[in-house]
């Protein structure tokens, strides 16, 4: 039976809301098939050397991660630091192949997996990638693009990586209204929300 997984890799409030959110609603809907479990980081005391060796053939694992609306390629996190005058966040940026490296050396094995980037833009964006060019032409590598080739790298050649050309939606809320069901938008703003069901982008690592 196919389990789906979700995954933080860096602590962030809004993705760890949204996570969690995830697997709760997806349960609730879904008793026996497509059971979905959240993976822990070591900082919320998952103890597990290799975490995400849970992840077998045919399963899919979700990793949410923010996406960069200017540059191509990378993922985005952010730390927070508390003061008694300033409270300060630090952007900060992951690559492709640096977030691949890390989940092969939390236990991503090397199995027919579907790994599935809920990234904005993390398949490029839908119209251009980046410098006014069609989609899809590759001339600045998108995240799920370079993330697929840093697993080929390190020899996982069986996964197979998704990525999508929209903004995601985290809005907990709308998730819970929808019964779990995962929404990507088309552009920013309550008013203009608008849910697609397009905008997938699939790379098979061994075909890289």
């Amino acid at each position: 039976m196919r389990e789906f997984y979700v995954y933080v890799p860096f602590a962030d409030r809004m993705m760890d809301d949204f996570a969690a959110a995830l697997v709760e609603e997806k349960n609730k809907k879904n008793r026996v098939l497509g059971h979905h479990t959240l993976i822990g980081r070591a900082n919320q005391g998952n103890t597990a050397r290799s975490p995400l060796a849970v992840a077998g053939s045919y399963d899919r694992l979700y990793v949410c991660i923010h996406g960069a609306s200017k540059r191509a390629g990378v993922g985005v996190y952010h730390t927070s630091t508390w003061g008694r005058t300033a409270n300060t966040e630090v952007r900060h940026e992951v690559s492709g192949e640096g977030l691949a490296g890390q989940l092969v050396d939390l236990g991503l094995a090397n199995k027919s997996i579907d790994v599935r980037l809920w990234t904005c833009w993390g398949g490029g964006k839908e119209t251009e990638d980046r410098d006014g060019a069609a989609a899809g032409d590759h001339d600045r590598r998108s995240f799920a693009l370079r993330f697929a080739t840093g697993l080929k790298a390190r020899g996982r050649t069986s996964v197979t990586v998704t990525g999508y050309t929209k903004l995601v939606d985290l809005g907990v809320a709308r998730l819970r209204a929808s019964g779990g069901k995962k929404k990507l938008q088309a552009v920013y703003g309550q008013d203009t929300y608008g849910a697609t069901d397009d905008g997938k982008i699939q790379y098979k690592v061994s075909a890289i």
